[in-house]
């Protein structure tokens, strides 16, 4: 019969629950501060930039030329729920941005809002 290496139940033990954000949170910082860094300045920044000139200025755009405002929003608001994990925030966000984007053509104003939402979903998700 094979042994109990306690050393290994031990080891599990001490270990942050994964499920727990705060101990997520604080492995993440422990491993490494850049890569925390990297990843809230992909989140917040790049991320906003990539979808909103994608989204807004290609896409919707495109099928804004060929119907009118509320199909073409909401063919591109699914496509931007496609993308995010949380399925309710990307709706309210694409019909949102969408809206804010036909209203005043400025890929600038709909990139800087996404940027403040995207910090604040994440500054919240921190918190918690």
């Amino acid at each position: 019969m094979g042994q109990i290496d306690y050393s290994t139940i031990v080891r599990l033990a001490e270990e942050p629950d994964p499920a727990d954000k705060a101990s997520r949170l604080k492995l993440l910082l422990d491993t490494s501060i850049p890569r925390f860094l990297l990843s809230l300045a992909t989140t917040c920044v790049l991320a906003p930039l990539i979808e909103e000139t994608f989204f807004r200025r290609f896409f919707f755009v495109a099928l804004r030329k060929n119907m009118p405002f509320a199909p073409a929003l909401l063919i591109s608001t699914a496509g931007f729920m496609a993308v995010h994990s949380n399925v309710a925030l990307g709706a309210i966000g694409g019909i949102y941005l969408g809206y804010v984007y036909e209203k005043g053509k400025s890929l600038p104003a709909n990139i800087l809002i996404h940027v403040l939402i995207n910090s604040t979903v994440t500054g919240i998700t921190l918190a918690l």
